[in-house]
């Protein structure tokens, strides 16, 4: 791995999002989580580019990932 050279936005795409007790949450459940920060210290799967490789779920996250975080590129 490889810390980032410049911060970067990176897209993933989800059918469900699990509320912070663990339950399944629909849209109507959730706070609105725009602008919302949340830290993981662990392995998501994502894209570089406009938008998500699996475009059509039903929500999209856009990532923020600062400069100096380890990942690795993969084709």
């Amino acid at each position: 791995m490889t810390p980032l050279d410049e911060n970067i936005i990176l897209h993933r795409g989800l059918d469900s999002i699990f509320s912070y007790e663990g339950k399944l949450a629909f849209s109507a459940d959730l706070p609105p989580l725009e602008g919302l920060v949340l830290t993981d210290f662990g392995f998501q799967s994502s894209s570089v580019g406009k938008e998500a490789a699996f475009g059509y779920t039903k929500y999209q996250l856009h990532i923020r990932v600062p400069k100096g975080v380890k990942g690795v590129w993969s084709h």
